[in-house]
């Protein structure tokens, strides 16, 4: 199945809507009891519209990791992040996406992805270019309206600050304009709501039930909560130990791009620790790194490996999803 990802047509990230819809069949006849969490306004307006655990919101989610997969792709083929070339960090950002069932509905979280990775690609053009304040306001703009569908996106500006910092000797003006970028989405819809006579109930939905500081201390989770939480551990610490590998035969401009998606890594386990009632589907937010690095380590292994290993990982994600379906 691989070795049709295996090529640097971008638009062969197509594929990828019947590779996410293969795993994630089970909700149409295995629905997972699941309701969303940290929902900001634009989340509710969503789900106002097509509940989240309707069948069209279900085609909904799988267009979307698509369409996301898609970026993921384009992100590393345009900034040249491997040396080889093909769409598999699309194929195990959608992998990831899909791993355990809490991940397989329309989330704040995945609706919030898609802008997130706009604000990635805004930010990672700024490298040694003169005229670059379009795309550093961009990139902040896309995070503010990510975090109007899942409020910790927002400390995620902080992580486009550092891009910027990463790849050039930036202006003060230019880290604020970041900043400002975000605010404006916020200032924007905050002010229609003024207009309604509603800002109130706006800043109580957006802010005042989202945000907690360590809010994780009060939830008691489950024994297979800290399973997963323990398997994407080990993810994580796969991806810092093979961090030489991924950065070496690699120019400057990859090598601190590459450190970006680090930054990624570490803004989304920081935003987890200020929302309030987090819940599993929060690590969502660190799949779109995660989906480029062990795309990376797959690059690199035989191509017979690769597939046996990736047709076992495919397997047990199902597996895993008709277990709790059979218990």
């Amino acid at each position: 199945m691989l070795r049709i990802f295996r090529t640097n047509q971008v638009f062969t990230s197509v594929l990828l809507l019947f590779y996410a819809a293969a795993l994630k069949l089970s909700v149409f006849w295995a629905p997972f009891n699941w309701t969303p969490t940290g929902q900001g306004w634009l989340s509710e307006v969503v789900y106002d519209w097509i509940h989240w655990q309707s069948t069209t919101a279900q085609v909904i989610s799988i267009v979307l990791l698509m369409v996301q997969g898609f970026m993921v792709n384009y992100i590393v083929l345009e900034n040249r992040l491997s040396n080889e070339n093909t769409l598999l960090p699309g194929v195990f950002y959608v992998m990831l996406s899909c791993a355990f069932p809490d991940f397989l509905y329309l989330s704040p979280v995945l609706l919030g992805n898609t802008f997130f990775l706009f604000g990635l690609s805004e930010v990672m053009k700024v490298y040694k270019r003169s005229k670059c304040a379009d795309h550093i306001f961009n990139a902040g703009f896309w995070v503010g309206v990510a975090s109007l569908f899942y409020f910790p996106f927002i400390f995620m500006a902080v992580v486009m600050v550092a891009a910027i910092i990463i790849q050039r000797a930036p202006k003060m003006r230019e880290l604020l304009l970041t900043l400002i970028g975000t605010f404006t989405v916020l200032w924007l819809v905050g002010i229609g709501f003024f207009l309604a006579d509603d800002l109130a109930g706006f800043l109580d939905l957006q802010f005042t039930r989202n945000f907690q500081f360590l809010g994780f201390l009060e939830s008691k989770f489950p024994a297979e909560t800290w399973i997963k939480l323990g398997l994407f551990f080990l993810l994580l610490l796969w991806c810092f130990l093979n961090s030489g590998s991924y950065l070496s035969k690699k120019n400057i401009e990859a090598q601190k791009k590459i450190t970006i998606l680090y930054w990624v890594l570490g803004g989304g386990i920081v935003a987890g620790f200020f929302q309030k009632a987090v819940t599993l589907d929060h690590l969502l937010m660190l799949t779109p790194a995660l989906g480029v690095f062990i795309g990376f380590s797959f690059e690199k292994m035989k191509a017979s490996v690769a597939e046996a290993i990736h047709f076992i990982l495919f397997v047990s994600v199902i597996v895993l999803q008709l277990a709790l379906w059979l218990a």
